[in-house]
């Protein structure tokens, strides 16, 4: 389980339910679970949110106005079919599964559900998403990073990475190709403040052992790891 949890804290998240209620407590639960939650009040402004940010996991209510939920998955399962899909749903109509199924979602939750059903239906999404992702991959500049040990190699040497180097490397390349903000960066790797020379610095060091064009920097946005 806590294992599960780590990587919920290295994913980003896309929920969208009309109930505003609803729609609020499970925010304030999932915001607890994940890196970055987007929130979204109907369908296509879950549609919209899905393309701006291309999130690792998509949560969404089925009867939304706009476009529901089963609309929203076949708009994005006609470009990604690989993005993990839960559904939530009020009733437990056969035709609601078969459209699930034919979908490839990944989960259903009928409402209200439980933090461990939640939690049962997130774990489905990180194994989903650790199968998709190779246990090595290499970067601009030649380094090449190991997921399961976390080890680097470059030239043939293996390097030698501080404490958070390594935790933001590896962030960087769970969460690629996405770009991780600053602060995303303080909420996962940072005790306290980081201050933006803190951060510059940890960037550069890293930098400097991987190579330069390993990290990409867009201003006022935030970096992402560049692979071959």
């Amino acid at each position: 389980m806590d294992k599960i949890l780590y990587r919920l804290r290295e994913c980003s998240l896309l929920f969208a339910d009309d109930d505003p209620l609803f729609r609020e407590e499970t925010a304030q639960l999932l915001r607890y679970l994940f890196r970055e939650v987007a929130v979204a009040g109907d369908g296509r402004e879950a549609l919209e949110l899905y393309r701006q940010q291309r999130p690792d996991i998509v949560l969404l209510d089925i009867l939304m106005p706009g476009l529901n939920g089963i609309e929203v998955v076949r708009h994005i399962r006609a470009h990604d079919p690989y993005t993990p899909i839960l559904m939530l749903t009020g009733h437990s109509s056969e035709s609601v599964l078969l459209d699930a199924v034919k979908l490839h979602l990944e989960d259903y939750l009928l409402k209200p559900f439980d933090q461990k059903r939640l939690i049962d239906a997130l774990s489905r999404c990180i194994r989903r998403l650790d199968q998709l992702q190779p246990a090595r991959v290499r970067l601009v500049g030649g380094a090449e990073y190991d997921l399961e040990s976390r080890g680097v190699w470059r030239e043939g040497q293996q390097l030698r990475l501080g404490a958070k180097e390594s935790e933001l490397l590896h962030l960087l390349v769970r969460t690629h190709p996405r770009v991780v903000a600053k602060s995303a960066i303080e909420d996962a790797i940072w005790e306290n403040d980081m201050t933006e020379s803190a951060y510059r610095n940890l960037v550069n060091k890293l930098r400097r052992k991987l190579g330069q064009d390993s990290i990409q920097t867009l201003p006022g946005i935030g970096i992402r790891a560049v692979l071959q």
